[in-house]
């Protein structure tokens, strides 16, 4: 009988858990909600970084929301999902809003309706990055389909200072601004939004929204808010428990 082998000599491969791919959820919640309602939904925990959560209107149907064959993930907390036919506005605007408050990772894009019926993209940060020296935080890449089809990412930029190191987000206190990049060539104008918030609904930390802003991104691949608009302090949106903050896009469609 032979002992085993000393850990020491077994692969590194063999003692590190399996690295997960990204993941897209996809959430159905009831369609002709009146104005104002609104209706409990579930989100998944545990998803890895660069995963899509897509909470779309559906024909109410008969069962429980699936998570599909092809989901790792368990269900998690329920969340009050807002229709995006009400008038009640959360500061971040209307629409469903999911943040990491409530158990999702960093690095998650979460598509929903917002109000007036448009695309929301809300897109989950590790505020840990806010006292590093990072000098940009890039989302992962979503689709936008419409009249401008092609694959987006957010960009969260530190507000330039002059200091040792030069831009990052230590150096500018969490201050900065959203860009929104095209990745595809892309020809038409898009109409969007940005706001920021801690991800949880009717939250004080959600800020309003500014813009909109029309660009063309056929003309320039990347475009943010108008310069007087465009600085946000990212530490006023950052949810303590969880360590994140939200970044919301809302596009006119």
């Amino acid at each position: 009988h032979r002992p085993p082998p000393p850990i020491g000599t077994m692969p590194m491969a063999a003692m590190m858990p399996p690295q997960m791919p990204p993941q897209v959820f996809t959430i159905p919640i009831p369609a002709g909600m009146p104005v104002g309602a609104s209706h409990a939904i579930q989100l998944p925990l545990g998803l890895p970084p660069g995963s899509t959560i897509v909470i779309m209107p559906t024909a109410m149907g008969h069962g429980a929301p699936s998570a599909g064959p092809t989901s790792p993930t368990a269900m998690g907390r329920n969340l009050s999902a807002t229709s995006n036919a009400s008038a009640a506005s959360s500061g971040a605007g209307a629409g469903a809003t999911a943040g990491g408050g409530i158990g999702i990772m960093p690095q998650t894009i979460i598509k929903s309706l917002g109000h007036g019926g448009g695309l929301r993209i809300q897109y989950i940060v590790d505020a840990r990055k806010l006292k590093a020296n990072d000098k940009a935080v890039i989302s992962p890449p979503f689709p936008i389909s419409g009249a401008n089809p092609g694959n987006y990412r957010m960009i969260v930029n530190p507000t330039f200072v002059k200091a040792r190191g030069g831009a990052t987000f230590k150096n500018s206190g969490g201050l900065g601004n959203v860009q929104l990049k095209c990745e595809d060539l892309s020809e038409g104008t898009i109409s969007f939004m940005i706001s920021i918030g801690d991800g949880r609904p009717n939250s004080i930390r959600n800020e309003p929204a500014r813009g909109p802003v029309d660009h063309n991104f056929a003309d320039s691949s990347v475009c943010g808010l108008q310069k007087a608009q465009e600085e946000w302090d990212f530490n006023k949106a950052v949810d303590a428990a969880s360590k994140t903050f939200s970044v919301f896009l809302d596009i006119a469609q």
